[in-house]
Order: structure tokens, then C-alpha cells, then sequence
């Protein structure tokens, strides 16, 4: 974590790594180090930096004007920024700011301001999805350390369960969707938004959650008939296998079977029969 990459900046400020070396080169916003082979590096202080920069860039100050701020004046300015700023990539790139310092205060004070004011259905599509797909790559890459994962994800899910409490029972008597992973699937963020999503629509829904066994699944789906079943696929499987599966539980149960998470663009879901993206119902 002592030393970060160009393209990690990039991933985690929003900004791309050929304005980043512009920025360097005309206003000399950042000073890396390099390697023997010439490949920059970052530490800690330089990533903060760029993630200030990025707030009030993004808040609509010229760069001139920013890279001109010595470092107390850029962090003040930073703080007055996040008071009164709109902009969706300023929002996502406090949220990332809050995780690298294990900030859950922030993080929280950040994300309940923004509930209260659009909404939590609204904050998930426009800030927790672009920043969980900004840093998720680099939880794969091993950039960030579990513990910021960990953290991050309690807290998005705390916030989830909370939400899809506060919703009122459904009126209707049968199940209509079942939501579960898989085992070995654990991933749980994306399937309780679908729970949010539907829930708040007025539908029964019997949430199972992660890592489900098969035959448990199985007598849940024999026992309840719902019609629509919900998954969400993150960790990578065998392809062939994995759309056999879902083929058959769509037959076997007479269900529409819904798949999200970042493994369902890998299985090519066109030509299979009442198996369908999340998008098409959820849209996320």
C-alpha cells in the first residue's frame, strides 16, 4: 500500500492517468518517485493529494487555480467543498477518501446527507455503484487490503438492512421472488439492493441471502413456487457450468431466473431460455 501505481491514482481519483501526467508535468501537482525501469510511483501522501485535487476539480475549479494552493489551503478548501458540492465524482471520490482512512464517521455522515437528500434507490445507482466499481478492481488486484474491504462493505450493508426494514410488508400472500447466491458466492451488497428494490414495490420476498446450498435451495423453490428467482454471480465459475445451472433451475421450477453481479457479463445470457440480465427488471 506504500506504493501506488498511475493507474491505481486513476482508478481511485476518477481522473485519467494521461491527465494525471499532464497535471504533473504543467503544474507540478504531484512529485513521484520512479523505479529503475522509469515507472512512476505514489505513496500515500500523493494519492491524498490527488484525491483533494479531484474534489475541487471536479466541484468546478481550474486546475491553475488549484495546484496553486499550498497543502493546508487545499484541505480547508476541500472541507468547505464537501459541505456545499453536487457533483457525483467529488461524492464518489470522499467515499473512496473515507475508505483509504478507514473513516466510518465520514463515510456515514457522507452517505446519510446524500440519502436524505435524493433517496437511498437514487444514492445506489449514482454513488455506491460507481464507487464500488471504482475500487472494485483494485480489490482484486490486492491495491486495497482486505480490512478496507471488510469495512466499507459492513457498512453499506448495515445501511441496506436498515433501509429494507424501514419499507412496509407486503399485501400479498404467495412468494414472488426468491433472492440467494450460490455456495461459495458471498458477495451480498447487490443482491440486498435487489431486495430493497422490490420490497419497496410492494412484492413478497422470501431472502434466503449468501452461500446457499443446492438442495436447501432446491426445497425452498418446490415448497414456495414463486415465480421469479434472483442471484447475483461475483465470483468467477466455470462458464459452461454455471449457465447449465441456471438453464436448469429456470425448467425444473417453470421460473423467470434473474442473474446481476460483475461474473453475469461473462455468461452470455441471450440465448438462454427464462434466464435474463438483472437489468432487464432492477435496471442497475
Amino acid at each position: 500500500m506504500s506504493a501506488h501505481k498511475i493507474k491505481d491514482l486513476a482508478i481511485l481519483s476518477g481522473v485519467k492517468a494521461h491527465t494525471i501526467r499532464i497535471w504533473e508535468k504543467r503544474y507540478n501537482i504531484l512529485t513521484p518517485e520512479r523505479t529503475s525501469t522509469k515507472i512512476r510511483t505514489y505513496d500515500e501522501y500523493q494519492l491524498r493529494r490527488l484525491l483533494n485535487i479531484a474534489i475541487l476539480y471536479n466541484a468546478g475549479w481550474r486546475i491553475s487555480k488549484i495546484a496553486a494552493l499550498a497543502d493546508d489551503q487545499l484541505e480547508k478548501e476541500v472541507r468547505e467543498s464537501t459541505e456545499t458540492h453536487e457533483h457525483q465524482s467529488a461524492v464518489v471520490t470522499l467515499f473512496v477518501e473515507a475508505l483509504l482512512e478507514l473513516d466510518h464517521i465520514k463515510f456515514e455522515r457522507l452517505l446519510d446527507r446524500r440519502i436524505e437528500k435524493e433517496g437511498f434507490e437514487q444514492v445506489y445507482r449514482h454513488y455506491i455503484i460507481p464507487f464500488l466499481e471504482r475500487i472494485g478492481i483494485l480489490w482484486v488486484s490486492d491495491s486495497i487490503h482486505p480490512a478496507q474491504e471488510h469495512f466499507i462493505s459492513v457498512v453499506i450493508r448495515q445501511k441496506l438492512i436498515a433501509a429494507i426494514d424501514r419499507l412496509a410488508n407486503s399485501q400479498r400472500s404467495s412468494v414472488e421472488f426468491v433472492l440467494f447466491t450460490p455456495a461459495n458466492e458471498r458477495h451480498e451488497i447487490s443482491l440486498l439492493f435487489y431486495h430493497y428494490y422490490l420490497k419497496k414495490r410492494g412484492h413478497n420476498v422470501l431472502y434466503l441471502g449468501t452461500d446457499v446450498p443446492d438442495d436447501s435451495l432446491y426445497k425452498v423453490l418446490e415448497t414456495m413456487q414463486p415465480d421469479c428467482l434472483i442471484t447475483s454471480l461475483v465470483v468467477s465459475r466455470d462458464v459452461p457450468e454455471t449457465r447449465t445451472y441456471l438453464r436448469q433451475l429456470a425448467a425444473k421450477y417453470d421460473l423467470r431466473v434473474y442473474c446481476g453481479g460483475a461474473f453475469v457479463e461473462q455468461l452470455n445470457l441471450d440465448d438462454l431460455d427464462e434466464v435474463f440480465h438483472i437489468n432487464a427488471y432492477v435496471g442497475v
